[in-house]
């Protein structure tokens, strides 16, 4: 078949279309058949892209170390008659008592304090039988132990949270007494005596308002 386009230029120009073959027209300068097309493919770049094989840094730093200690909040006593009376006597508030001048009367202060002592050594003097160096009762338990003191209570000089746990204590220990009640009983009426005579040298204005103890 004629290439189209140069056969009809031929004829319409007055050619005899009898004079064209397949290939081409006479005096023309377009072929009848059509050059092959081309279609060279453009090269395929097939070099794989450079994989980056370097390992992401790694992040060796520790976290730091909180090395700080928590805060303190408890002191543990041991349960013996010296450790115990040590405690009680170092917690005494400041004793200051003045005279009708306001002059501090330094005798009448240092005898408000024995006077505390006084309280102190007589309710221990009692507690004694449950302290497991020097208990004499047969059914307390004599293991040594420490009681946990909140340290707030030690440094307020908070006497009656301090004296609760000692009852508390005696609970513990004698648990096995069947005077447990009894015991417990004469250690809380004990306890008062010292948070009575420190609450009579507050209402002497010998010792700060703050220092008033509530009775069990």
């Amino acid at each position: 078949m004629a290439y189209f386009y140069p056969w009809i230029k031929f004829v319409t120009d007055g050619g005899d279309p009898e004079l064209c073959d397949a290939d081409s027209c006479p005096d023309s300068d377009d072929p009848a058949t059509p050059p092959p097309v081309v279609v060279t493919d453009p090269p395929i770049d097939v070099t794989d892209p450079p994989i980056d094989v370097t390992d992401p840094p790694i992040d060796v730093t520790d976290p730091p170390i909180d090395v700080t200690d928590p805060p303190v909040t408890t002191v543990d006593v041991d349960m013996t008659l010296d450790s115990v009376l040590d405690t009680l006597v170092s917690m005494i508030p400041p004793v200051s008592c003045f005279n009708k001048k306001g002059i501090l009367d330094e005798t009448k202060s240092a005898k408000r304090v024995s006077q505390i002592e006084a309280k102190i050594n007589a309710y221990l003097n009692y507690y004694k039988k449950f302290f497991y160096d020097t208990s004499s009762i047969g059914c307390v338990e004599k293991t040594p132990a420490a009681l946990a003191l909140e340290l707030s209570d030690v440094n307020e000089a908070n006497y009656d949270n301090i004296l609760l746990k000692f009852t508390e204590h005696v609970a513990e220990v004698a648990e096995d007494c069947k005077n447990v009640n009894k015991y417990k009983n004469q250690t809380k009426n004990k306890s008062k005596a010292v948070l009575k005579m420190i609450n009579k040298v507050v209402n002497w204005n010998c010792m700060e308002d703050e220092y008033l103890q509530e009775l069990p």
